[in-house]
């Protein structure tokens, strides 16, 4: 049975079968648009377990997508997915294609709803990924702004992860004087991660800040 068959088999076993070998043996597919036909059918397959496979597939042949707007959206559809997993992984290809990705405002604003989603695992990646993509994003100072923001937000697992992503960002951050206050705050928070992740950010951008940033800086005991 070929793989195109596999993926329209009713048997949910043959169709995690087929997004197994397309991971392997994509590339060297004959028939691209029917590969790709089937990829996107997989993604919205109703076993998470074949979505969590077809992300990983769309990642590795994001860049020779031929519609890279469908590609696009095949991946912004998998980081609402309903299962944790999926959603984890989806977050994962997305810092790794965000580059190209033709959409980048849609995609930050994914990211950003991903540091308020309920898994902890989802949330630390798309901080991560915020954090890297911030130099590819085309509004930086409404990408600060954005990140100045999750600073103050009310839940203390946001303010954790966007320690975590200033810390990532903050050579290219336009007001390195505000993103310093942000963390010396961040490092009087109640909550011991919070305060240990902005330490650490502070430390990495210690040499980053003008002089007269670093007045009556202090560091938590």
């Amino acid at each position: 049975m070929e793989i195109h068959e596999k993926s329209i088999s009713k048997k949910s076993e043959d169709r995690r079968e087929a997004i197994k070998l397309m991971e392997t043996h994509f590339s060297s597919l004959p028939d691209k648009d029917q590969a790709w036909q089937d990829l996107h059918r997989l993604i919205h397959d109703e076993d998470a377990g074949i979505r969590w496979f077809a992300v990983g597939v769309l990642g590795l042949a994001f860049s020779k997508a031929p519609d890279k707007d469908q590609a696009w959206q095949d991946l912004h559809c998998l980081t609402e997915d309903e299962d944790n997993l999926v959603r984890w992984e989806a977050v994962g290809v997305l810092g790794s294609v965000f580059s190209k990705v033709p959409d980048k405002k849609q995609a930050w604003q994914d990211l950003l709803g991903l540091t308020k989603a309920g898994d902890d695992e989802v949330r630390e990646v798309a901080a991560f990924v915020l954090g890297s993509a911030f130099s590819q994003v085309p509004d930086k100072d409404q990408a600060w702004q954005d990140l100045h923001t999750l600073t103050q937000d009310e839940d203390c697992e946001v303010r954790r992860v966007a320690a975590t992503a200033l810390r990532l960002a903050f050579s290219l951050v336009p007001n390195k004087d505000q993103a310093w206050q942000d963390l010396r705050r961040l490092t009087r928070h109640d909550d011991r991660e919070v305060r240990r992740g902005a330490v650490e950010a502070l430390g990495l951008a210690f040499s980053l800040v003008p002089d007269e940033g670093l007045s009556g800086s202090s560091f938590p005991d």
